[in-house]
C-alpha cells in the first residue's frame, strides 16, 4: 500500500508539473490535467504474469480538461484513440474548406472536424464532466440546427 501512495502522489505531482499544455500557437486549446486512476494489476506478481504468458501492467485513466481559448468553454474529456485523424492525412483529400475544431494536445490528433460546404461535422471524444452529455451539449444543439437549416 506505501508503495501505491508513493506512486499515486509522485503521478499527481508530475501531473500538475506538466499541466497545462497549450496548442503549438498558444491560442487555440489548453489541456488541463484533472485527475488520475491507477487500476489494479490482472495479476498479483510478475511472476504470475509470466506464468500466463503475459506482461505485468495495470492501467491508468487520465481525465483532462479541453480549454476553447476562443471561446473560453472548457470540456472534461476522455482520451481512448483506437484510431486518430492526423492533420498530414487531410492533405491527401481533395481541396475543400474543412476547419479543424477540436485538437488532442497530447498527441496532436484531431478531435473535431468541420465541413461547411457538405453541412458535415464529427467530434472525436467523451465528453466526461458529468454523466450523461451535458458539457457536450453544444454539438447536438450545432447538430440539430443543421439538420433544421436543411430541412428549411
Amino acid at each position: 500500500d506505501s508503495w501505491n501512495q508513493l506512486w499515486e502522489k509522485e503521478l499527481q505531482e508530475l501531473f500538475e508539473e506538466m499541466f497545462p499544455i497549450r496548442d503549438y500557437t498558444g491560442k487555440q486549446f489548453e489541456l488541463g490535467f484533472v485527475s488520475f486512476k491507477l487500476e489494479k494489476p490482472k495479476y498479483k506478481s510478475g511472476d504470475e504474469a509470466k506464468e500466463n504468458d503475459d506482461s505485468f501492467d495495470a492501467s491508468i485513466r487520465v481525465r483532462f480538461s479541453l480549454k476553447n481559448l476562443k471561446t473560453g468553454a472548457v470540456e472534461i474529456t476522455t482520451q481512448n484513440h483506437g484510431f486518430a485523424i492526423y492533420r498530414q492525412s487531410l492533405k491527401k483529400i481533395k481541396r475543400s474548406s474543412y476547419k479543424i475544431t477540436h485538437m488532442n494536445l497530447n498527441d496532436n490528433t484531431i478531435e473535431g472536424i468541420e465541413y461547411p460546404e457538405i453541412k458535415a461535422f464529427s467530434i472525436q471524444h467523451h465528453p466526461e464532466a458529468g454523466p450523461g452529455p451535458y458539457d457536450s451539449r453544444y454539438i447536438f444543439k450545432d447538430f440539430k440546427e443543421l439538420i433544421e437549416k436543411s430541412n428549411a
